[in-house]
């Protein structure tokens, strides 16, 4: 498969980054993540501007940003296969000057197995953690509180670790969340990565005019949910069962979830034909 090496596109085996980078000694970086379905990017607009925003956060930039669409297409076309995914990152290469870091641009395709049928059919659980990621809106590099919990997600046969930190609730390690509570589906609005995969479900939900809100949620009340789901690139839309050993509604996917499954998928292979 090929990559693109900060200005040349080369076999993913010889992306190179430099040893002395701060993303290497301080785990600093930018970085984006999204699918290609039938050779189209999915909302590969919105994602750049995500990336955009999360190097302004970040002080770095990249002298190949203005023509990032440009070098998508191009992978996609040297990497012909209809379904995988991208991972972008902007990795500091100087950082001489730290209110505006130049950065070195990577960008390679892999291929997730998917989540399987039965997995969206029953639902899967959650762990939570008490934490609060630094710079939430910045989609970062720093993956490190997430890959320390992994092996308790994997040993509770989890989807992922649940954040919240004074009594409110924020996202996962890698998606967001959203709960219904008689009848009106809720998500946090402030101190969250806001994901595509989320903005895309926002849309679906205000254009069939369901009750909907963003704002603050407290860990007791998700607890208290009819329903929860979680929204992310490689999860869609999957739907909670349990929070450590607290079971969410009656303990299968709800109405409002099936619903909203249904519609993104229909959404998605409608955009991506």
């Amino acid at each position: 498969m090929i990559g693109f090496n900060n200005g040349n596109y080369v076999p993913i085996s010889q992306i190179t980054i430099p040893a002395d980078s701060l993303a290497v000694n301080r785990g600093y970086g930018a970085y984006e993540f999204f699918g290609v379905h039938n050779g189209k990017p999915f909302y590969l607009d919105r994602h750049l501007q995500r990336f955009a925003n999360s190097l302004k956060a970040l002080r770095l930039y990249s002298n190949f940003f203005d023509g990032l669409e440009e070098i998508v297409i191009e992978l996609i076309r040297l990497n012909p296969i209809p379904d995988f995914y991208l991972k972008l990152f902007v990795l500091p290469l100087n950082a001489s000057n730290p209110e505006k870091m130049e950065g070195g641009i990577y960008i390679f395709p892999v291929v997730f197995p998917p989540f399987s049928a039965l997995e969206f059919e029953t639902g899967m659980p959650l762990i939570s953690r008490e934490y609060q990621r630094f710079l939430p809106e910045a989609k970062s590099t720093a993956y490190l509180a997430g890959q320390y919990w992994q092996q308790e997600i994997d040993l509770a046969k989890a989807l992922d670790v649940l954040f919240h930190s004074h009594g409110l609730i924020f996202e996962t390690s890698r998606g967001n969340v959203f709960m219904v509570k008689n009848g009106r589906i809720i998500t946090p609005k402030n101190g969250i990565l806001k994901g595509i995969t989320r903005s895309v479900v926002i849309d679906l939900v205000r254009q069939k005019g369901l009750d909907f809100v963003e704002q603050e949620i407290k860990f007791t009340e998700i607890l208290e949910a009819d329903e929860v789901f979680v929204t992310s690139t490689t999860k869609e839309v999957m739907p909670i069962i349990r929070i450590d050993n607290v079971q969410i509604g009656n303990g299968k996917p709800g109405p409002t979830t099936k619903w909203i499954i249904e519609e993104f998928i229909r959404h998605k292979k409608k955009y991506c034909n």
